[in-house]
């Protein structure tokens, strides 16, 4: 546990760089909360469950005392002035477990940290919907399957408070089967889509309050055949904020909703945007009213070795601009953009660019929308956005949808390995550390062999001296070798490479 709580520190102290102009936690525990900022040390913070701060003001940099689970506004004084006033969150007292899930089976060989797991997306739905014993919270933009709806009859039936809001009257619906006593909303068009994904279950209760969240939406091609991921956490702080979002769509906390309700442009930001859950440092953001672009991009800045993604729809030029920055800056940045003739993609800046824009290798469409941070460097700062934001102009400007980021080593080589299975770029890489060099000392000639399969791509070599000078360059041919007769005696570099990947392999001249 002690390890997991310094991992936190950790995360939440970086936090304190990206977002300088606002009060930062540092610490989040059941019971406290501890704050940084850039305008100075803190000498005060004053805080309330209202934005009133009625509970007073507290000398130091930290709250005690506090409730699971339980929201409060703070506003931190410092010696150069004062914060903003943020809505922060303790963490719950909740097992905090994440489970995430793909519709495609992954291959497990991409990585030794972690295992990606495949499931049914419409029975793990229906799963979570059958354990729900007090309130079922649905906002989804588009349900057809009758089952789901069936299932949600059932827990109707059952005496669980039901409410359900859906995208909009033009395209998004409910389940045909829906019985009509069920409360449900949806978003008035033309101002926009709601387009979240997302289940709260039983928020009422630490122990069974569960969140799910997918970038699915519940019909057969979304929930079968078209990539997607969807996760489970068993969080009770997490649900909360999801429910003051949902709460707010709904216009009331009641059972039917009201004339306050509010989409779109007219919501504000009013959630948390930190956690703790399980010891993991997890951020949480709502389109259009929380500043998505700026949390997601920001996040993109602090990728050190690799940066992977996979989106149905790429059009925002702030993050072509940061991907195409990361990459320039030696950042291996690579991934899957499906919806390339939407008007306004990145794709062909991004791949003018140099970045590696991998082939889809399955028949139906890509639909997640996520982008993972250094899966490779577990010592840097791996993580994960998903969700239901693509990065659009409308995801960001009009829609309703949510972000959630999740700092977790394992939890980001899930996703690596969800990515390396439908794309070939986790093939070439395998194939090339598969590629061997002998005799190796030699004291003439170098011989290349792959141990695996025949490379799919074109591959090229470079032979480089210890100063970094190539020496040859050439098309490979496993039938040739190079002759390090004519070169001195000393340590050499074979550069192997495929339009998306490269391995050095070191040589030795005897």
């Amino acid at each position: 546990m002690k390890r997991r709580i310094l991992y936190t520190i950790y995360l939440w102290s970086a936090w304190t760089t990206l977002y300088s102009q606002k009060l930062v936690p540092t610490l989040i525990t059941p019971n406290s909360i501890s704050f940084s900022t850039t305008i100075g040390p803190l000498t005060n913070l004053e805080y309330g469950t209202t934005k009133d701060l009625e509970l007073g003001i507290i000398t130091g940099n930290s709250m005690l005392n506090l409730d699971p689970a339980t929201f409060y506004y703070v506003k931190g004084i410092a010696s150069a002035g004062t914060t903003e006033i943020g809505l922060f969150s303790t963490q719950s007292n909740s097992t905090g477990s994440i489970e995430v899930f793909f519709n495609h089976q992954p291959n497990n060989d991409f990585s030794a940290i972690a295992d990606a797991k495949y499931t049914n997306f419409e029975n793990k739905i229906i799963e979570i919907i059958n354990a729900a014993e007090v309130t079922l919270d649905l906002c989804v933009f588009y349900t057809k399957s009758k089952k789901i709806g069936a299932a949600i009859n059932e827990a109707n039936n059952r005496g669980v408070v039901v409410r359900f809001i859906a995208g909009s009257s033009s395209l998004g619906d409910f389940p045909k089967n829906l019985d009509e006593n069920i409360a449900t909303l949806k978003r008035e068009e033309p101002k926009g889509q709601m387009h979240n994904k997302f289940i709260v279950v039983d928020v009422g209760s630490e122990t069974t309050c569960k969140v799910l969240i997918t970038s699915a939406n519940f019909t057969e091609n979304n929930l079968e055949e078209d990539s997607n991921n969807l996760l489970i956490i068993q969080d009770q702080a997490l649900g909360k904020a999801y429910t003051l979002e949902f709460n707010e769509m709904w216009g009331s906390t009641g059972h039917t909703p009201t004339s306050n309700s509010k989409f779109g442009i007219d919501k504000t930001d009013n959630t948390p945007h930190f956690f703790n859950i399980g010891g993991k440092a997890v951020e949480l953001y709502f389109s259009p009213s929380d500043h998505v672009e700026q949390a997601i991009n920001d996040q993109l800045k602090t990728a050190d070795n690799d940066l992977g993604f996979a989106l149905f729809t790429f059009t925002r030029d702030l993050f072509a601009q940061t991907l195409l920055k990361r990459n320039n800056d030696g950042v291996d940045v690579y991934g899957v953009i499906d919806n390339k003739s939407y008007y306004g993609s990145e794709d062909n800046n991004l791949e003018n660019g140099g970045v590696a824009l991998l082939k889809f290798n399955r028949k139906d469409d890509m639909h997640n929308k996520y982008a993972f941070v250094d899966a490779l460097d577990s010592n840097s700062n791996p993580l994960v956005i998903t969700g239901s934001y693509n990065w659009s102009n409308s995801a960001e400007e009009k829609y309703d949808e949510n972000t959630i980021i999740i700092h977790d080593a394992g939890i980001v080589n899930e996703y690596y390995e969800d990515l390396n299975t439908f794309t070939n770029f986790g093939h070439e890489k395998a194939l090339l550390n598969n590629i061997v060099t002998y005799p190796n000392p030699s004291t003439s000639w170098i011989y290349l062999k792959n141990i695996s399969a025949t490379i799919s791509d074109e591959i090229n070599v470079q032979l480089i001296d210890g100063t970094g000078r190539i020496l040859e360059a050439r098309e490979i041919n496993l039938s040739q070798a190079f002759d390090l007769s004519l070169y001195p005696i000393g340590i050499y570099y074979l550069r192997i490479m495929t339009r998306y990947n490269n391995v050095v392999k070191k040589i030795v001249k005897n």
